[in-house]
């Protein structure tokens, strides 16, 4: 086997990424470099979606926890006459 050119059988995890660095080293010659620029921004975009779900998610986990604080504090109180 040859250490430049990857098998096509080598599906080890690194078969596969030397496999995906050969593509795209390939599309890289081939593709105008707008279109790099425009998959870089889709990324980013794509990253800032992501963000997004993580921040809400954490928002409803913080205001959840908020509300069972706030429902021990109620339960505790008891008044005597």
């Amino acid at each position: 086997m040859d250490n430049e050119q990857t098998q096509v059988d080598d599906l080890s995890l690194p078969g596969l990424l030397r496999m995906g660095a050969d593509v795209l080293e390939c599309m890289g010659q081939v593709l105008p470099a707008e279109f790099w620029e425009h998959r870089r921004n889709a990324r980013r975009e794509a990253l800032l979606a992501l963000r997004a779900l993580v921040d809400a998610a954490i928002k409803s986990l913080e205001q959840q926890a908020e509300s069972e604080r706030a429902g021990r504090k109620q339960k505790g109180k008891i008044e005597v006459e």
